[in-house]
């Protein structure tokens, strides 16, 4: 698949994307994972599951399923309704975040709120930006996507918006934090393809 989006993007987008997105993923993942075995030894056996607590397995592994089928599957398949946008902004945004805060903390708060709507609107994003070059097939194969509904142009200048909402929606949390938001704003800058 790297390969085939090496020929659709070009390197440049690879790069971006895996710096930006797929590899600090890794890393918190690694982090926790490696946290959880400093504070509990015996979860080597299986320290990516044992993250979460055992009662929330089956419900995690269910939701994701459904989600999954829901996406792709009849009845629903939301991918060919249009509205497989938000099933990916739920679920790899407001539903991860506060889903690991819940599992790790027992709280939500703005903060986290923001993050995930940002990290959902920033998937998204990515998403939007991989369906310009398929907008073709998709149209052919009856896959109501954005850029199908809209139309190459128009979905096109769709881009920048989802980028700037991405960013705004983070300041929130960059305010309540007590950052600054302008070295976020220039990362946002830097990291939008």
């Amino acid at each position: 698949a790297l390969y085939a989006d090496m020929g659709h993007f070009g390197r440049r987008p690879i790069q971006l994307a895996w710096f930006s997105l797929v590899l600090p993923s890794l890393v918190l993942n690694y982090f926790g994972q490696g946290a959880l075995l400093l504070r509990n030894p015996q979860a080597i056996a299986n320290p990516f599951y044992l993250l979460a607590p055992g009662w929330a397995l089956l419900p995690m592994a269910a939701m994701a399923a459904l989600a999954a089928w829901g996406y792709s599957q009849p009845p629903l398949a939301l991918k060919y309704r249009g509205a497989g946008e938000a099933v990916l902004f739920m679920a790899a945004g407001p539903a991860l975040v506060l889903g690991l805060s819940w599992c790790f903390f027992g709280q939500w708060n703005l903060v986290l709120v923001s993050l995930g709507a940002c990290l959902g609107l920033w998937t998204v994003a990515l998403h939007h930006v991989g369906n310009l070059p398929d907008a073709d097939q998709d149209r052919e194969h009856g896959v109501a996507t954005l850029v199908t509904r809209l139309g190459f142009l128009r979905a096109r200048l769709l881009v920048p918006v989802f980028y700037l909402v991405a960013w705004l929606s983070f300041l929130p949390a960059v305010a309540a934090a007590g950052l600054n938001p302008v070295y976020f704003f220039l990362l946002g800058l830097v990291l939008t393809p």
